[in-house]
């Protein structure tokens, strides 16, 4: 059965205050991942309207020459909104947050908060990034929402082959922390889209029940230990 359609308006991208209006997950649910207990699902406490975070770069004043493929364009936006088929998009993008940038500490609140409500992290790192999006990476991690990164191949965070890194040649090389950080891998734009559809389509667009960056550090520990035994002896 095909859930109702809503139909997109032309501009659906939302700010802090809309935001706050149309979803504020419930905290009730909500206790220490880390011990792997529950954490309130937004996906299941709104199904009218998707809300997808943009984690991008954001220009830096008139001195800023990096060009336009560094950030989310508006043609991309409408993409984002239009090319959901069976639920209604808002995009939420902290380059359009009504806010006095010279205020610090409200745009550090207002980035998080807007990636604490979303549904989805859609994250482009298809050219270098800074520093704030590895940190809405990591915040949406322990969120447990949903990161999806768009890294095409043969990138600054993918290449086919990197050589010399500490003495190794590496294939199929994708950045640590975008490989850590992401639950899914995307080649650009369209192929987002038709992740977030499939995703939301067969129900698997929810917050997980715990981070799973403890288990990277875990994993890290056995690789260590089973390094310093050496080889098992037959």
């Amino acid at each position: 059965m095909t859930e109702t359609m809503h139909e997109p308006q032309p501009s659906q991208e939302v700010g802090p205050e809309l935001a706050r209006t149309r979803a504020i997950p419930s905290r009730n649910g909500r206790v220490d991942a880390r011990k792997g207990r529950l954490r309130a699902s937004t996906a299941a406490v709104r199904k009218d309207v998707l809300f997808v975070y943009l984690s991008g770069s954001i220009k830096k004043g008139n001195a800023d020459d990096r060009g336009d493929e560094s950030f989310w364009n508006e043609d991309e936006e409408r993409r984002i909104i239009s090319g959901m088929t069976e639920i209604q998009v808002q995009t939420l993008n902290p380059a359009k947050s009504e806010i006095r940038r010279s205020d610090y500490l409200a745009n550090f609140g207002c980035d998080l908060y807007l990636v604490s409500i979303s549904d989805a992290v859609l994250v482009d790192a298809r050219t270098r990034k800074g520093i704030g999006i590895g940190a809405e990476m990591m915040f949406a991690r322990f969120e447990g929402i949903p990161v999806i990164t768009i890294c095409p191949p043969n990138s600054n965070y993918r290449r086919d082959f990197l050589p010399g890194v500490f003495g190794e040649d590496l294939s199929d090389w994708i950045h640590p922390f975008v490989a850590g950080l992401s639950d899914y891998i995307v080649n650009d734009v369209d192929e987002a889209i038709d992740l977030l559809n499939e995703l939301w389509s067969s129900g698997r667009l929810v917050r997980r029940p715990s981070p799973d960056v403890y288990e990277a550090i875990a994993y890290y520990h056995r690789e260590r230990e089973a390094l310093e035994r050496g080889p098992v002896s037959s």
